[in-house]
């Protein structure tokens, strides 16, 4: 029974240690989305009121 609580416990370690990974990769994607959000609001910013136009050769 003890060798069973051993497991237990070695597997709940691990999966906590997974679930603090997962976690902080989440987090890092977060803060990267916030920051792109906040690049696209400050292109927004700086384009308001002006025309879009296109360049392209024909």
């Amino acid at each position: 029974m003890w060798e069973q609580v051993k497991e237990y416990s070695e597997k709940n370690m691990l999966e906590n240690y997974e679930l603090d990974t997962l976690r902080k990769k989440i987090e890092a994607h977060v803060e990267e989305i916030l920051l792109k959000e906040g690049q696209i609001t400050i292109v927004k910013d700086s384009l308001n009121g002006r025309p879009f136009r296109i360049l392209y050769s024909p």
